[in-house]
């Protein structure tokens, strides 16, 4: 590896965000780079390669990783993306089971079954602003699947403030602060939805997403925090509402390659799903994590 120059970079952190590092990396034509990142030294790694040394534990920690400021908007303060090690092994068992093809059916269903019936409701209307739509049918959906209950006076609520955690979590000013209140209020709301399932006073559906985070126990066999398990209830529901960017992604793409549009309507699987992957390759949500050196 040669040398890397060291660059000062917070500032365009902040006012690019997320397009900042892709660019960057493509301006340098390199595949790593070292940075001044919020008064840090950064090591920046792309490829294959660093895929598998990022992602091993003996190379990269977690904790202390993200930012205060990720974790009061995006992640919450003690979830699972801050643990390392058995902690995270055993927090993670939470959350693999809903990766299973049972569980993302399932979830899948919901969400077509509230897109169906918000469909109708849309014809009525002078227009129809996609990409907010979106959030209220998946947030509808994914908390039908979750088990946790939502009142329809709730669900347009809920779905803003689960678009602002994400909206505003690597952003400065009023944005950022959208974001922290949001997260600080639904984490009272679902923290006080655990103390009611585990005091009898709501029924979580038998296995659900609710259920399950109520009871479970991390590698201590302590159980959650009502916090906690609200944090990580959030981070089940949260990145699912998040899809929201996506679909506005995929008209946006239909927009300016109308010709695809024939083809996904034929119903052909492989190629809607070779569209989806080109929608999130072309439209990157997320395109670089943070870790920090492992001490071993």
């Amino acid at each position: 590896m040669r040398p890397h120059r060291l660059v000062p970079e917070s500032l365009a952190l902040l006012t690019e965000g997320y397009a900042w590092l892709p660019d960057l990396m493509r301006a340098e034509g390199d595949t790593s780079l070292s940075l001044r990142v919020v008064g840090r030294r950064a090591l920046v790694l792309r490829g294959p390669e660093a895929v598998r040394f990022f992602y091993d534990e003996d190379h990269v920690r977690r904790h202390g990783a993200l930012p205060g400021p990720a974790l009061s908007t995006l992640f919450g303060h003690g979830a699972v993306h801050t643990l390392d090690g058995d902690a995270h092994r055993h927090r993670k068992s939470f959350f693999l089971p809903l990766l299973e093809t049972d569980a993302v059916t399932g979830s899948a269903e919901h969400i077509t079954a509230a897109w169906d019936e918000a469909v109708p409701s849309w014809r009525a209307q002078p227009d129809v602003v996609l990409f907010d739509a979106t959030a209220r049918v998946i947030t509808r959906g994914v908390c039908r699947w979750a088990g946790v209950p939502l009142t329809a006076d709730e669900e347009e609520p809920l779905a803003r403030d689960l678009l602002a955690m994400v909206d505003g979590f690597a952003t400065a000013g009023p944005r950022h602060w959208r974001a922290r209140r949001a997260r600080t209020r639904q984490e009272r709301r679902f923290a006080d939805l655990v103390t009611d399932v585990r005091s009898g006073t709501v029924q979580a559906p038998a296995d659900s997403v609710l259920d399950r985070v109520c009871h479970h126990r991390d590698a201590s066999g302590a159980a959650l925090t009502p916090r906690i398990a609200a944090v990580e209830l959030l981070n089940v529901i949260r990145p699912t509402t998040a899809l929201s960017w996506f679909v506005a992604f995929a008209a946006h793409a239909l927009h300016r390659w109308p010709e695809h549009k024939e083809r996904l309507r034929s119903g052909e699987a492989g190629f809607a799903t070779a569209f989806a992957h080109e929608v999130r390759r072309f439209y990157p949500f997320a395109p670089f994590l943070g870790g920090r050196p492992s001490p071993t």
